[in-house]
């Protein structure tokens, strides 16, 4: 037949009297008695939910016997009987005391991990010389209605009420005759609901053994009533769950002496059916309902005699009777200890290290108005020295920097530059024409015929000045030259020519123009330039020639008269900074894909736009001449869009600048709920600055649009003039190949019909007029959407961003030194949910630190 486990396996419980007692009393032993009680007191640390105490807990269904049983182990006359018995852990301490009578003290321990604090529950305690069934019966009524729970004896219960509670029921019984050990009993399962258990309770009840069971360290004793299949007891399931090779699982079973066929369970305590490896089963008999009034002895006879009897008999010994199952619970929680104190120690100052870095963590505690100023002082000083390390851009400084986001100068930069090629791909109502250059001459004329004084062709844009008058019978056809005898310098190259009446003055009734390049009067070769000085209106800019042959170009230094009088040298030009700027930001624009306004471009093309406009802006002007109200208009129109686009960059700016703080801050400060507050702060720093800079900009935008066009800038004059020379060339160019001559093989051009070449070139001419329009408002365009955006981006954006009011520099020790204790209290002082993780820390720091002076206390040698 089968047996228990082997001896080996088990406690020193082989040495047993006739009556299945120990016959070696072990904890005779001061130290195991000092062990015992230590594992006591640590669990009264509330520690064993995380370090693994060892402790024993007894579990099982509800009517498995388990109250009768804990009668017969502990003598307190837990109720039997239908109904309600425990509704939450009852730990029972039996204490050997060296003489003296039996006193009995009961006390409520709270759940430290329980969401719902119960008042003056650590109060309740009671000083018993003995504890009736009675008494006992009493004594729960008064613990289940301090923890809330409802009455055994009500019905109908609500669903608002409790029946069960975590908080632990302790009783402490101390005698000459005692066995030292401590028992765990909690609320057995059901599996039915009633008035008096719903299916919450029944959930409740089972997670609450789950998490008794679970740690390593307890020792589980299952109970079964021998008069069910085992398999059916839910129990043996969740301790399977928690410890699977059935290594600390003890089983009991109860009501052996109700059983009629003892065949299944004798297989049962024989390890046979559901074997536990390490402990095995021990069967009991417990006082039925009809013995509850006989003594301990009476009852520990009556189980002597049946356990003696067949098929009892056939069990080992040591797992016969209740004094067989106390003595062996109480050696193996004994040893159990002696194994695992060490662990424990490690575990506790593990724990304590945790919980001191956990309040370290949430800082200094916050209580009063100095230290709540010092914590902002401390937080405001991490945020600035990051937060200018960002906006002077030395990102390697600060460890909070390494995101992109954390970056702001960099985005800073990178949104200004945008802004400006979206400026100027898309600022403009409608595009500007570009106007190309037509071929004046075509290169086969650099081929010298004649020996020339000056062999080099001017090219395109030569210089010169003058334009004299030949007779249409006299032509040298000599080569183009590209000596300049000083003007304007936009025009072609020159063909020498003799001394010849002025033009204006006929030598005969028939006449033409030779169009060379030189000076009136000289044999120095002239260009096309020449003519436009002598014959645009624009000569209201210009001054006649000073003959020196030398060029000027044009610098911002040069005041607006001076730029009239030279002429443009024919040498690569020199380059301001304000041109470079342009060619620089028109490159960008050009390289680079931006985003433009919503609104689509009109389809009208500008030439007819500036018609309209003129007929619009119609007026009491004289014919031809033009309403000075014309400009403005256009200029107006065409700027229309800058305004969406300066605010769409500034709100752009905001969003950058607003992710910067909110994400520092968060690196900066530990505390949830003041960061939300202080979140709050920086929004009212930037709304401050933000309207500061939106009025500022549209003040920008007012006095753009209603202010009169005006500007001192050179390069408005140098690009007016440059235009007019082109437009000049270009018609002139129209005119040639109308009359023919573009592809004169002379060389020399001739003028037949000087008026038709007027009617082609003068400003009154609408053509000519609408150009003159043009070009005149993109030159001060062209110069104004630089201005502007500069202006918005190193004035209103970089005020806004870096500006000691700003939202980035107005966070600082200087604010926070002006905070009344009021506004100290509302935005440093902890929040509940920061007081209650604190509370919780210190709380487990002072049950690890009770525990590491008890371990401290004990004398590893014992």
């Amino acid at each position: 037949m089968s047996h228990p486990p082997k001896d080996d396996k088990l406690p020193p419980a082989a040495a047993v009297d006739q009556h299945g007692c120990l016959s070696t009393d072990p904890f005779q032993s001061k130290g195991n008695q000092e062990i015992v009680d230590l594992v006591d007191r640590l669990l009264e640390c509330g520690i064993n939910n995380t370090v693994g105490v060892p402790q024993i807990v007894i579990v099982g269904d509800q009517s498995s016997g388990k109250s009768s049983l804990l009668h017969s182990l502990t003598d307190i006359p837990f109720p039997v009987g239908d109904g309600l018995c425990t509704r939450f852990p009852t730990q029972i301490v039996s204490r050997r005391a060296r003489s003296g009578q039996d006193t009995i003290r009961v006390s409520i321990h709270e759940d430290p991990f329980s969401k719902s604090k119960i008042a003056n529950v650590g109060a309740f305690t009671r000083m018993l010389p003995s504890l009736t069934s009675s008494e006992f019966d009493k004594l729960i009524k008064e613990a289940s209605t301090l923890l809330g729970l409802a009455q055994p004896d009500q019905h109908g219960l609500s669903k608002s009420s409790k029946n069960f509670s975590t908080n632990t029921l302790k009783i402490e019984v101390t005698g000459p005759n005692r066995t030292p050990f401590t028992i765990t009993d909690l609320p057995g399962l059901f599996h039915a609901s009633t008035a008096e258990q719903n299916k919450h309770d029944m959930a409740d009840i089972r997670a609450m053994v789950a998490n008794y069971i679970k740690a390593s360290s307890t020792i589980i004793v299952g109970v079964t009533n021998g008069l069910v299949n085992v398999a059916t007891q839910e129990i043996f399931q969740i301790a399977r769950e928690s410890d699977t090779e059935g290594l600390r699982t003890v089983g009991v079973i109860t009501k052996c002496d109700m059983i009629g066929d003892t065949t299944e369970v004798i297989k049962l305590a024989q390890n046979r059916t559901l074997p536990l490896k390490e402990h095995g089963w021990f069967v009991v008999r417990n006082r039925s309902s009809r013995e509850l009034g006989i003594t301990n002895e009476e009852r520990r006879l009556r189980e002597t005699k049946l356990f003696s009897s067949y098929p009892w008999s056939q069990l080992y010994g040591s797992h016969r009777g209740v004094h067989a199952l106390r003595d062996y619970l109480s050696t193996l929680l004994l040893q159990h200890s002696r194994l695992q104190l060490p662990e424990i120690a490690r575990e506790t100052q593990s724990h304590i290290s945790k919980a001191e870095r956990d309040i370290q963590e949430l800082g200094q505690s916050r209580d009063s108005s100095s230290k709540q100023r010092q914590f902002l002082q401390g937080v405001v000083a991490k945020f600035q020295t990051a937060a200018e390390s960002a906006l002077n851009g030395h990102y390697s400084s600060s460890a909070l920097l390494g995101k992109d986001m954390m970056k702001l100068r960099k985005r800073i930069v990178e949104a200004n530059a945008e802004f400006a090629d979206g400026m100027l791909q898309s600022g403009h109502e409608t595009k500007f024409k570009e106007v190309e250059e037509l071929p004046l001459r075509p290169n086969r004329y650099s081929t010298p015929t004649a020996p020339s004084v000056n062999p080099q062709p001017t090219g395109l844009f030569g210089s010169g000045s003058g334009a004299p008058v030949v007779p249409a019978t006299q032509s040298t056809n000599p080569r183009p030259t590209g000596k300049s005898g000083g003007g304007f310098g936009t025009g072609f190259g020159g063909f020498p020519a003799p001394s010849t009446p002025q033009f204006g003055h006929s030598t005969s009734a028939t006449q033409s123009v030779l169009l060379g390049s030189g000076t009136a009067g000289s044999g120095t070769p002239a260009t096309s330039g020449g003519l436009f000085n002598n014959l645009h209106l624009s000569n209201v800019f210009t001054s006649p020639s000073n003959g020196n042959g030398g060029g000027a170009s044009v610098t911002p230094r040069q005041s607006y008269e001076e730029v009239g009088y030279g002429e443009l040298h024919p040498e690569p030009p020199k380059i301001s900074f304000e041109e470079a700027k342009l060619v620089n930001y028109r490159h960008q624009s050009k390289t680079k894909k931006r985003p433009t306004k919503s609104a689509s471009p009109p389809s009208i093309p500008i030439g007819e736009w500036i018609k309209e406009e003129i007929a619009k802006n119609r007026g009491t002007e004289l014919p031809g001449s033009l309403n000075p109200e014309v400009v403005p208009a256009l200029f107006r129109r065409q700027t229309a869009e800058w305004g969406n686009l300066a605010q769409q960059h500034l709100e752009r700016i905001q969003s950058i600048v607003e992710d910067f703080t909110k994400s520092l801050l968060r690196a900066t400060c530990n505390d949830g709920a003041v960061i939300r507050k202080l979140e709050t702060v920086l929004a009212e720093f930037d709304k401050a600055a933000y309207n500061q800079s939106k009025a500022q900009l549209d003040e920008l935008i007012r006095d753009q649009r209603e202010k009169p066009l005006q500007t001192n800038n050179p390069l408005y004059i140098k690009n007016v003039k440059s235009a007019r020379r082109l437009r000049f060339n270009n018609a002139l160019s129209r005119y040639l190949q109308r009359e023919g001559q573009l592809d004169n093989e002379e060389g020399d051009i001739r003028l037949r019909d000087p008026s038709s070449l007027f009617d082609v070139l003068h400003i009154s001419n609408p053509e000519n007029l609408a150009d003159e329009i043009h070009d005149t408002l993109k030159a001060y365009y062209d110069l104004q959407v630089v201005d502007f955006f500069e202006f918005v981006n190193k004035h209103i954006v970089e005020r806004y961003v870096g500006a000691t009011d700003g939202p980035v520099r107005s966070f600082s020790p200087l604010w926070v030194a002006g905070l009344q204790d009021a506004e100290l209290a509302e935005l440093a002082s902890e929040s509940q949910e920061t007081l209650a993780k604190r509370k919780e820390k210190e709380g487990v720091l002072r049950r690890f630190r009770r525990a590491e002076n008890l371990l401290k206390n004990h004398s590893p040698d014992v």
